[in-house]
């Protein structure tokens, strides 16, 4: 059952968690992922890295986050994968955030403003 707010309307699901706090993740092959979903999304680009339609496949890459000379919270945001894809004769480079069910806005309100702040775009990938 949905959590309610106190101002109506629901709470999204929260992101489950060890006793002390931490977030639940996973590992696969000695990396770390934050969830199953975003190891499965992975294992996809992984697949077509192999196929040769991805090349350059990274993980975790730092965007800075700064406007106007100021840093927007810490100044970066984590994109979860960046690659490159051959799209209309050309190697055109690809970010995607992978979303869970438990993320609310704000992560993809964050994504949206790296993607300003350094004029690209960031797909956001829902389980």
């Amino acid at each position: 059952m949905p959590r309610r707010s106190p101002f109506g309307g629901n709470f999204a699901p929260r992101r489950p968690r060890l006793p002390g706090g931490a977030l639940i993740t996973c590992e696969a092959q000695g990396l770390p992922y934050d969830s199953v979903g975003e190891m499965e999304y992975h294992g996809q680009l992984l697949a077509l890295q192999r196929a040769g339609e991805v090349r350059e496949l990274r993980r975790q890459v730092k965007l800075p986050m700064v406007v106007n000379g100021r840093k927007i919270r810490s100044g970066k945001f984590k994109v979860d994968f960046a690659y490159e894809r051959y799209v209309d004769g050309a190697w055109r480079t690809f970010y995607d955030e992978y979303k869970g069910p438990w993320d609310d806005r704000d992560g993809e309100t964050r994504a949206q403003v790296a993607a300003a702040c350094n004029n690209i775009q960031i797909r956001i990938i829902k389980k």
